[in-house]
């Protein structure tokens, strides 16, 4: 049976480039010459299996779970909820000894109301039903620091500097800055839920300040603005 490939990349260049191998019979591993290279083929063949062989559910150890949805507040607003929620499946064992029990470690919701022109956060608030240690509550306000802060490019930096680090809770700041994608999609899902008039100029477009420079096909001068750019420009151009 035809089980392992031995390959060879240092001749790749006398394959047009493309990667040199031989397949072999585990029992030809005790061919003279082979005979070195079994405990390495045999090692490589064990961390070369799909990963997923490891995703069964008596392996699993911990789950974090986001969750993320946007609701129509009125024509111009909409309200983002947030859930983080950590678990463990199996008993640890802190410092001390102390034996510490399976289940939720961490639950926390954070709801922002998202509008305005330019699109920004018009109000936060945060909730924690589930926490490890009684003083995590203290964190819980940092979110209000972020009220007012235009949701656009950077804006994961500017969340870091606001309740980042010792000012604030770690997962809570995690959790806003995925939470803003949400906010996006949702609140575009809302503005163009009926036909609108189509944009004067790029500056029209909410929420696009966001998107810019955040991937290759989104940078400034990449094909996303540029059919942007020229859409609206042969608007302007005269019939």
């Amino acid at each position: 049976m035809l089980d392992l490939l031995l390959r060879f990349p240092d001749l790749q260049h006398l394959h047009g480039g493309e990667p040199v191998g031989v397949y072999v019979q585990r029992s030809q591993l005790a061919v003279p010459g082979l005979r070195g290279l079994a405990p390495f083929l045999e090692e490589r063949n064990k961390t070369s299996m799909s990963l997923a062989d490891a995703i069964k559910k008596q392996n699993r150890v911990h789950q974090r779970i986001l969750d993320m949805s946007t609701y129509a507040l009125d024509d111009d607003k909409v309200v983002v909820e947030g859930t983080l929620r950590d678990e463990r499946f199996r008993p640890i064992y802190e410092l001390s000894g102390q034996r510490r029990e399976k289940g939720v470690v961490h639950h926390m919701i954070i709801r922002l109301l998202i509008g305005g022109l330019p699109l920004r956060i018009l109000d936060a608030e945060a909730e924690m039903p589930h926490i490890p240690m009684p003083l995590c509550v203290t964190t819980r306000e940092s979110v209000k620091k972020i009220i007012g802060l235009k949701i656009k490019s950077g804006f994961g930096e500017k969340v870091h500097k606001l309740i980042g680090g010792v000012r604030g809770c770690a997962h809570l700041t995690h959790l806003l800055i995925v939470m803003v994608q949400e906010a996006l999609h949702g609140y575009w899902t809302h503005k163009m839920r009926k036909p609108g008039a189509p944009p004067a100029s790029v500056e029209e477009i909410e929420g696009l300040s966001y998107l810019l420079n955040t991937c290759s096909l989104w940078r400034e001068d990449g094909p996303i603005m540029q059919e942007i750019k020229e859409f609206i420009e042969n608007r302007r151009a005269p019939a």
